[in-house]
């Protein structure tokens, strides 16, 4: 069962290591990760689908076309450190099965405290993480722009579910004559506790238009994205009964069309406002388990400012977003600046989740960088003590 357990957990690790916008409302594209995650009033044309749509009629007069092929990043989060609990727990449980084979009660006794010890540390700690992969093509303009993309996006979690039936056979040999209990009997400790994983993938796709309402440089601009999505639900359970485990037993399918709107508001030549709300209409899922995940509305506000040397962000979650898999829920206050030189670009930023509850960490900062001529290509990197990121991009420009 040992190694099936831990392979559960890896299992556990590749489902987290993919986000999904039924979760938090973040981006994976390079410049975003690198600005805190902000972008309603100042992402690229080819970033506006995700962020605002109403941007693609806000281009600069030097944006005329934009690709993005590809946007990829990934998260992974271990708040609770299961990763370090997990190699002690196994590192314990072999030097109890030592002891075991060895017949000395003593040890026996005192190899078991520990695995005690270990295997109640190891319950209920989750491993979580998103990521996300992302192609566009984008027309912008300073009246009218449009945009079509294609995204697959994802997120979950795993946690360890320790049975009662490991606890009460390591307190048999603790507690009592260590001989009598099946573990010394059999030579082996054999445990019974469980890897839980759920999550979700989504993958959609649909074309973005916006329209200038005055001037120019002045007025509003409206954006519009309706969408097709297909969100595949995972759900398992693996434990010492799991047998011929195959992906296809806890997945389950669901296709249903969405919509993205976004507002965009110019002050003066220097400044501008963004409202968006993603996925309009709110759809819920069953696992094949009986958990629910749910698609709902995500509203965010931003404001930037540019100069010729310059950008600076902040954008605010209107809505507290709960999460897909196993995370705690969401509402992210990100602010970030780039500093626009010719060919280099960098970047500074951070976020902070104001629904953090407990020990969370709260705050996540982050850096990078894009190397930009016809053709750009952009780094970023963000984290904290109890999660790392990263995200590359490259695309096309003029």
């Amino acid at each position: 069962m040992r190694g099936r357990f831990v392979g559960g957990t890896a299992l556990a690790g590749v489902l987290v290591a993919a986000a999904a916008q039924a979760g938090p409302f973040v981006s994976f594209d390079a410049r975003s990760m690198a600005m805190g995650g902000t972008g309603v009033a100042t992402a690229r044309p080819e970033h506006a689908p995700f962020f605002n749509p109403a941007l693609m009629a806000a281009a600069r007069e030097k944006d005329d076309f934009g690709l993005m092929a590809p946007s990829l990043g990934l998260r992974l989060a271990d708040p609770d450190e299961l990763a370090d609990a997990l190699d002690d727990w196994q590192d314990a449980v072999d030097r109890l099965d030592a002891a075991l084979a060895g017949g000395d009660a003593s040890q026996v006794q005192a190899a078991a405290q520990e695995t005690l010890e270990r295997t109640q540390r190891i319950g209920g700690r989750p491993l979580q993480g998103q990521g996300g992969l992302a192609f566009s093509v984008a027309i912008p303009g300073r009246l009218w722009g449009g945009a079509v993309y294609a995204a697959g996006l994802a997120a979950g979690g795993g946690v360890i579910e320790v049975a009662a039936a490991d606890i009460d056979e390591l307190k048999d040999l603790t507690d009592g004559d260590p001989t009598d209990a099946p573990s010394f009997i059999s030579g082996d400790f054999d445990p019974q506790s469980a890897v839980e994983a759920r999550g979700a993938v989504v993958v959609e796709a649909g074309v973005a238009v916006a329209r200038k309402l005055q001037g120019e440089q002045k007025g509003w601009a409206v954006g519009l994205t309706p969408k097709l999505q297909r969100v595949e639900t995972f759900d398992y359970r693996l434990d010492a009964d799991t047998a011929d485990f195959t992906v296809d037993e806890g997945r389950r399918s669901f296709e249903d069309f969405n919509l993205d709107a976004g507002l965009l508001g110019f002050v003066g030549e220097d400044w501008r406002v963004g409202l968006v709300v993603r996925n309009l209409l709110s759809h819920d899922y069953t696992t094949v388990r009986g958990n629910q995940v749910s698609v709902e509305p995500q509203a965010r506000v931003g404001i930037g400012r540019s100069w010729r040397w310059g950008h600076i962000a902040a954008d605010l979650d209107l809505t507290e977003n709960d999460p897909l898999g196993l995370d705690g829920k969401t509402q992210y206050l990100a602010v970030g600046a780039e500093l626009d030189l010719p060919v280099l670009k960098l970047r500074l930023g951070v976020r902070h989740n104001l629904a953090a509850e407990g020990d969370e960490e709260e705050t996540v900062y982050s850096a990078g960088f894009g190397i930009e001529a016809a053709v750009h290509a952009d780094l970023a990197v963000a984290g904290n003590s109890d999660e790392i990121g990263a995200a590359f991009e490259l695309g096309f420009r003029f």
